[in-house]
This record gives structure tokens, sequence and C-alpha cells, in this order.
């Protein structure tokens, strides 16, 4: 049984993917190494919001269907 609820635990992590938490600790890491004109220009962009919260949107979004449209922005895939 123990076995079983751990490979079902690992099972569900690759499933689920980040996460919230995953991806504001990414978006938190990108923070602190951003030039303060990148960090200027991303203020200016998303007001009082930190990359942390913004980092989740579009997990956020994208079941939402007045922002079907944007369905494809939630990944990006690259060669």
């Amino acid at each position: 049984m123990i076995r079983i609820t751990f490979i079902f635990t690992i099972l569900t992590q690759i499933v689920f993917g980040w996460g919230k938490t995953g991806h504001r600790i990414v978006g938190k890491v990108a923070e602190i190494y951003l030039t303060k004109n990148a960090k200027t220009q991303i203020k200016k962009l998303m007001g009082h919001h930190d990359l942390s919260r913004m980092s989740i949107w579009a997990d956020e979004i994208k079941s939402d269907p007045q922002w079907k449209h944007a369905s494809d922005w939630h990944w990006c895939t690259i060669p």
C-alpha cells in the first residue's frame, strides 16, 4: 500500500506539472536576476503585480471562456 501511495504521489506531481507554487518560485527567482531597466519596464506593464503573482496568470485564465482566444499563451514550445 505504501508503494502504491508513493507511486500515485509521484505521478500526480508529473501530471500537475509545476503547479502554482512552482510557477511562483520561478517568477520570484526571475525577478532577482532582472536588470534595473527590465524591472522598470515590467513595473510599467504590470503595475503593482510582481512576477511571482503574474507567473500563474495563464493558469488562472485558461479555463475562462472570455480568454479562449488566449489559450495558446499558456505554454511555449521551444525545439
